[in-house]
């Protein structure tokens, strides 16, 4: 071999390397941000989920209120209307147990949830029973 073939090795053998070099440093950027999106992804995701959840429960008892806020003002009595008097309902905070007791945002979401299913099953029991 002349010197001219073996300068000619050693650039394409250096070229070789020049480009892998390149090649894993592209890869481990893929990689990087790959995870990185992964990772924004799954925390957007799961914010979503929860707030989607807790968006359904807060419409169903924001409709439960209107519902009775609806059927107590179409059907008042004095009866009900009396009892209204002695035990009003706060129209900016209805029956919502956080809102009332700020204690609450302690506990776990189970504890939170079977305390205002409590007050709303004790509330409508009384709204069926005729108050």
């Amino acid at each position: 071999m002349d010197a001219d073939t073996v300068s000619v090795k050693r650039n394409h053998l250096h070229d070789l390397k020049e480009i892998q070099k390149t090649w894993q440093n592209v890869e481990n950027n893929i990689k990087t941000i790959g995870f990185g999106d992964g990772l924004s992804f799954g925390r957007n995701s799961t914010f979503q989920e929860y707030f989607d959840q807790g968006f359904i429960e807060g419409f169903r008892a924001a409709y439960a209120v209107g519902e009775f806020n609806g059927s107590s003002f179409c059907e008042l009595t004095q009866n009900k209307k009396e009892h209204l008097e002695k035990h009003p309902v706060n129209a900016k905070t209805a029956w919502c147990q956080l809102c009332e007791n700020k204690e609450l945002f302690n506990r776990s979401i189970a504890e939170v949830v079977a305390q205002q299913t409590e007050i709303n099953d004790r509330n409508l029991k009384q709204l069926q029973d005729g108050i």
